[in-house]
């Protein structure tokens, strides 16, 4: 296994991680839940953007501008909540998307492929984004939260995020796991 690929299946387990903490153990992670949660569902999306602004045919000052910018946001957020969650999640997610191996281009083949890197990591997040919903019916059946959980909601707020929170973190581990799994079965087809 190169390095490469144990950075990225690294960082994605310890995003798993932080979801699946908060998840067992809501009451100890109500920032998590309300407070960064729903930010790092925007700097993962704002990391797929870059990810594939710096795999596709863009100019790489354009991208590298963008990137920063977009660092910039997340570093913003994460000294407004006091906090190193957004900017962590952003630059491990970043980072493990950079240094997935990409296929070669072939532009006759119309068939996505299980190795082309940008394409993968939209499906994902698109599939992902589509299975929240049902996942946090599920996560609120089988994981609970105490009321004293709920009572910490910032006021004025809703959406699923807020008022299902165990869908925020079904969609992290959906999301991170399914990334993880993607890239075992690419090196194993690689090896093999």
């Amino acid at each position: 296994m190169n390095y490469k690929t144990l950075i990225a299946i690294l960082s994605n387990c310890f995003i798993v991680y932080l979801f699946i903490q908060a998840l067992l153990n809501p009451a100890d992670n109500i920032n998590f839940i309300y407070g960064y949660g729903i930010f790092l569902f925007v700097a993962e999306f704002l990391a797929l953007h870059s990810s594939m602004m710096l795999s596709g045919k863009t100019n790489n000052k354009t991208a590298f501008f963008m990137i920063f910018v977009y660092a910039i946001l997340i570093i913003s957020f994460s000294v407004a909540l006091h906090t190193i969650y957004p900017a962590l999640i952003f630059m491990l997610s970043l980072v493990a998307k950079v240094l997935a191996p990409t296929a070669p281009s072939k532009p006759k083949a119309r068939k996505i492929k299980l190795d082309n890197a940008p394409i993968m990591h939209f499906i994902i997040f698109m599939s992902s984004v589509f299975l929240t919903p049902l996942a946090g019916l599920i996560a609120i059946i089988m994981f609970p939260f105490p009321d004293a959980v709920y009572a910490q909601r910032p006021v004025g707020s809703s959406g699923l995020f807020i008022d299902m929170p165990q869908s925020l973190l079904a969609w992290g581990i959906i999301y991170y796991s399914a990334l993880v799994i993607w890239r075992v079965v690419l090196f194993l087809k690689r090896k093999g």
